[in-house]
């Protein structure tokens, strides 16, 4: 019950909502974690299938995200939040502040989106193929950035908590405390889903530019709905248990 009145008014504006309410209420962390390794993997056999790779720390901006959806590295291979759920600091020791992390996830610049001009169409498709995985690469570096960012916000959520007087930790000023939180974790989902939506936009072009199936792009959109929607109830789970 708690877990529904605060994680339903904190995402309430958002489209996947209803189904990480529903995962959230209704699966422990433990299962919900297990589901997130299974749809992880099942999208790396489906970029296979295309000949596509996921990409490694370097490909996505030098930080990686466990299944959970755990940041294991900063782009400066800084761990990005304590075992403990302690806050990060910045480089001046300072605490990360939530409203100035949903900012713009930087990515790599856009691949061109036609091929160059070839004789030979075998190159030609080369460009484009390596078009369609810079493409891809963007995609883990997108969704590895909004996670990292909401992983210092659910950080400081659980810090400013356990930082309250011991008669004061009560289910309601924990809700407070991540209900203060909301607009900066709804810019960030807002924004993540955006780019997202760019990418998988590009990633249709190109393929229809290879002559080939745009059912990649459809597959694409739907494990970042999926996926968004599961690990978003992790995170339900993590603030509101």
């Amino acid at each position: 019950m708690v877990i529904a009145a605060g994680a339903g008014w904190l995402w309430y504006t958002q489209g996947s909502n209803l189904k990480a309410l529903y995962l959230a209420t209704t699966s422990d962390k433990d299962s919900l974690e297990q589901k997130q390794q299974e749809q992880d993997k099942k999208r790396d056999e489906i970029l296979e299938e295309y000949g596509l790779q996921k990409p490694d720390a370097s490909q996505t901006g030098g930080e990686t995200t466990s299944p959970t959806g755990e940041p294991t590295a900063s782009p400066t291979g800084e761990p990005t939040a304590s075992p403990t759920g302690e806050p990060t600091d910045s480089p001046a020791g300072e605490p990360t502040d939530p409203e100035t992390t949903a900012r713009p996830v930087q990515t790599s610049p856009p691949a061109q989106e036609t091929a160059q001009p070839s004789d030979d169409p075998a190159d030609e498709q080369a460009q484009l193929q390596a078009q369609l995985q810079e493409k891809v690469n963007q995609l883990y570096a997108v969704e590895a950035a909004f996670r990292g960012q909401v992983e210092s916000i659910v950080a400081q959520a659980k810090a400013e908590f356990i930082a309250l007087p011991k008669d004061q930790r009560n289910q309601s000023n924990k809700m407070a405390i991540v209900n203060s939180k909301a607009n900066a974790l709804i810019a960030m989902e807002q924004q993540c889903d955006a780019q997202v939506s760019a990418i998988v936009a590009d990633v249709r072009s190109i393929l229809q530019q290879m002559g080939k199936s745009t059912a990649l792009a459809d597959e694409i959109n739907s494990y970042y709905q999926e996926s968004k929607a599961n690990w978003k109830a992790i995170k339900m789970t993590e603030l509101f248990s």
